[in-house]
């Protein structure tokens, strides 16, 4: 039986979450950056324990305008990649906002994951992987040190998502395996 669980992304725009499933896809990253509006989804499985698994991915947009639309798309969402970009300051400082705003929806138990992008360039604050790493710690959360555009510990940390996905033993978001030849007894019609 395969299991599905749905995972949002967040962050700022341009921290590189739409190149970060796009490279995880086997898609060139050019580094031209095509905002999202709304969001995007897209499916990413892999086995685990010998079973199908299934992560529906939820690329949110970034920009300012399109936040209060991000909070539909966090229903029925077992957990949150917050992503920042390693030469933008300001966005690691919103991780917070944005976990606030995805957990205002999900609720407290919610998972989170932590994803540092951008390794191949130079950072713009030395100890910008630091603070991620102690925010990652300080809430409970893995943290990632990822390239988008080289594919540096892409596959890996979306695997690593998806066997603590499927560890939770949550509900897949899967629920119906009537056969659509099976009618219902109940009702009339």
């Amino acid at each position: 039986m395969e299991k599905t669980y749905r995972v949002s992304m967040v962050g700022d725009a341009a921290v590189g979450k739409t190149s970060l499933i796009a490279s995880l896809m086997g898609n060139e990253v050019n580094g031209e950056y095509k905002e999202t509006v709304g969001a995007a989804f897209h499916s990413y499985s892999d086995t685990y324990e010998g079973k199908n698994v299934t992560i529906q991915l939820w690329d949110t947009a970034g920009q300012e305008r399109y936040r209060s639309l991000g909070q539909m798309y966090y229903r029925s969402t077992i957990a949150v990649i917050l992503v920042y970009d390693i030469t933008n300051s300001a966005s690691f400082d919103n991780l917070s906002t944005w976990l606030q705003s995805f957990r205002d929806v999900t609720g407290p138990r919610s998972l989170a994951f932590v994803v540092a992008n951008k390794t191949d360039l130079e950072p713009e604050d030395p100890s910008i992987f630091a603070r991620g790493q102690q925010f990652a710690k300080d809430n409970g959360f893995l943290f990632f040190k990822t390239s988008a555009k080289t594919g540096e510990n892409v596959k890996m940390m979306f695997n690593t998502i998806l066997e603590v996905v499927a560890q939770t033993n949550a509900p897949s978001i899967v629920t119906s395996n009537l056969n659509p030849s099976e009618k219902s007894s109940a009702g009339c019609c």
